[in-house]
């Protein structure tokens, strides 16, 4: 499946090429094949990290547009975002946490390095056990991983909370694209298998 990066300047910008409920035109140069369903990975201002959203391609010409459709399943996203943008809703402040035994290795502005395991994760940030933990609103760079299949990630976030043995780090920019895709995914699979360390 494709996934497919919308970016936007402005929550206008959204507006103009989502103006209604059902379709989305992007501009674009790139062949996409009618009816191949995407995943659209969308930010604009106003929206604390990229949604993910799945899509069919509804039509597709040798133009420079293409229109994508959002699937039926992701109606509620769709007017969620379209609220946004159009300045009716705030987003919501927490992401969906999923408990994940993954080991983590931190840096700090300082240069300090410490390990230990994740307890949870979501797209805006992760809360981890540790022996030591670091002083609230500290700049981090948190690598993730090794994963079963081999893969880091590496997010970037300030230290949100902490307390004996464990501390929480919203992430300062979004998460990396695999990471939101395999966190997508194990929403709608109810398991993180593609997250699960192998160390």
């Amino acid at each position: 499946m494709n996934l497919v990066s919308l970016r936007y300047r402005s929550r206008k910008a959204f507006l103009r090429a989502a103006k209604t409920t059902t379709r989305l035109l992007h501009r674009t140069r790139a062949r996409l094949p009618r009816g191949r369903t995407v995943i659209l990975d969308i930010l604009f201002p106003g929206l604390a990290a990229p949604v993910l959203v799945q899509a069919v391609v509804a039509a597709a010409g040798t133009s420079t547009a293409v229109i994508f459709r959002p699937l039926p399943s992701e109606q509620k996203t769709w007017i969620y975002l379209r609220e946004i943008a159009a300045g009716r809703s705030g987003p919501r402040r927490s992401h969906t946490r999923y408990p994940a035994d993954l080991a983590y290795e931190c840096r700090s502005e300082a240069g300090h390095r410490f390990r230990g395991r994740l307890r949870d994760l979501s797209v805006g940030g992760l809360a981890a056990g540790s022996t030591l933990c670091p002083a609230r609103s500290s700049f981090l760079r948190v690598t993730i991983g090794p994963l079963a299949n081999g893969t880091l990630h590496l997010v970037y976030g300030r230290v949100v909370w902490a307390r004996a043995g464990e501390f929480g780090v919203g992430f300062t920019a979004s998460a990396g694209a695999r990471l939101r895709l395999s966190l997508r995914r194990g929403s709608e699979t109810g398991s993180l298998r593609l997250l699960r360390s192998s160390v």
